[in-house]
């Protein structure tokens, strides 16, 4: 019986561990993944706001290249916001960079192409863990 307690403990202190490094694992980056579509950020809008259901099997969850202008820009506690300009007065794109970026780079108006992962519309189409690529 005494075994049988110590192997549970062992067995639960392996996995303790496994889980702890799988939480603080960090998240990998999106600058040397490919991407699997790309797009400018109007026809993305108009994808989703034409009809949701198929612009979410298109698009949800991959890695897409969005190329457009930036409408405005936000630093906040080391994460930029950036939002691009749409065809579309109620709809943009909004980008969420886990980092800071130049500012002379991010500025209104500027063209720049993204890559980011898509997690479909609330009430802008949102990209998460952008990176900013060379135009």
């Amino acid at each position: 019986m005494k075994k049988l307690w110590i192997l549970i403990a062992v067995f639960g202190l392996i996995g303790a561990g496994v889980g702890f490094y799988l939480y603080n694992k960090p998240v990998a980056d999106l600058a040397d993944v490919d991407s699997e579509v790309v797009i400018d950020a109007r026809d993305l809008v108009q994808a989703f706001a034409t009809d949701e259901a198929a612009a979410n099997q298109q698009y949800l969850d991959k890695i897409i290249e969005v190329k457009g202008t930036v409408l405005t820009a936000a630093t906040e506690n080391g994460v930029t916001t950036v939002t691009l300009q749409t065809d579309d007065p109620l709809m943009s794109v909004f980008c969420e960079f886990n980092e800071e970026l130049p500012s002379e780079r991010i500025v209104e108006g500027a063209q720049i192409l993204v890559r980011g992962q898509c997690t479909g519309m609330l009430m802008d189409v949102v990209l998460v863990r952008c990176v900013l690529l060379p135009s």
